[in-house]
């Protein structure tokens, strides 16, 4: 059974438990709370308390240079000196871009698989065959880096993702749409 989340004040009106649950904090913590829960600090002074608060408790690493920044006291980094805050993340990653990207570029690396021994027996092949060993001998390194370089791609734009994985597929369709060409 879904729990609700909202209870009804003595107004008739709901409220979200976690707006309540945040006035009661601020104002256990003596701060300035206005009409209806809303805080009449700016903005900017809420988010570095939340960041100082959020530190105090746990540890997080400064993302420019890995400083532990845990017990810090204010809102930049004193090893760089670059401005913190503290955002909402996904709790799990969105692999789409990746997974199409790594399984792409896996077929191509396949295929230049394939074209390693085929080189090593007979030599250099005619020309139309150029097409189809380059494109998928270069799926072989780009796979790897893929696998490998998963945490950075994650951490890149979603539309940056989506980029580079477009060019892994247009490769790795290079490389097959020239070797079915080159089929008898």
């Amino acid at each position: 059974m879904m729990q609700d989340d909202t209870r009804d004040n003595a107004d008739g009106g709901a409220h979200d438990m976690r707006d309540a649950m945040d006035v009661m904090d601020a104002v256990d913590e003596g701060e300035n709370v206005g009409r209806e829960g809303e805080n009449v600090e700016t903005e900017g002074e809420t988010v570095g308390r939340f960041l100082k608060r959020y530190l105090q408790v746990f540890e997080a690493s400064c993302p420019r240079c890995q400083y532990n920044l845990h017990q810090l006291t204010g809102t930049t980094c004193p090893e760089c000196g670059m401005g913190l805050v503290l955002t909402v993340g996904a709790v799990e990653p969105d692999l789409r871009a990746w997974i199409t990207l790594v399984v792409s570029l896996c077929l191509g690396a396949g295929l230049g698989l394939f074209w390693i021994p085929v080189l090593l027996n007979q030599g250099m092949l005619d020309d139309d065959a150029l097409g189809t060993i380059v494109c998928s001998i270069a799926c072989i390194p780009l796979a790897l880096l893929a696998l490998c370089g998963r945490r950075r791609f994650i951490k890149m734009q979603p539309a940056n993702q989506w980029k580079l994985t477009v060019c892994g597929v247009g490769l790795t369709v290079t490389a097959f749409v020239t070797f079915l060409a080159i089929l008898p």
